[in-house]
């Protein structure tokens, strides 16, 4: 790929229903992605060291953007009161390992 296929006129489109909606030469195709945790009524069991917790919340975050009541979902024993998650992800945004999204979720 490169410049050599670019000089072939070989076009390989990121999103090609919105970039050549009419280009038919072949369809787009949408795989399953496997998401590690994702799946309905798996969950970890919450760490009860605080240093441990704070590098589980990080992981949780590496994934998709996602709220305090959210991330306390996916772990069992973790903080149910939305405060609790709340204060604990501004202490990492405070380190600069979150980052606190205008919609009011957390990513890493």
């Amino acid at each position: 790929m490169g410049f050599k296929a670019d000089a072939r006129g070989q076009i390989r489109w990121l999103r090609p229903e919105f970039q050549a909606p009419k280009d038919t030469s072949r369809p787009a195709v949408q795989t399953e992605m496997a998401v590690e945790g994702a799946e309905a009524g798996t969950s970890r069991a919450w760490p009860k060291e605080a240093p441990a917790q704070y590098v589980a919340l990080r992981a949780a975050l590496r994934g998709a953007p996602a709220s305090a009541r959210d991330i306390a979902r996916r772990f069992q024993g973790a903080p149910r009161r939305a405060e609790q998650m709340e204060a604990m992800l501004q202490t990492l945004v405070a380190l600069g390992q979150a980052r606190h999204l205008e919609d009011g979720r957390y990513t890493a």
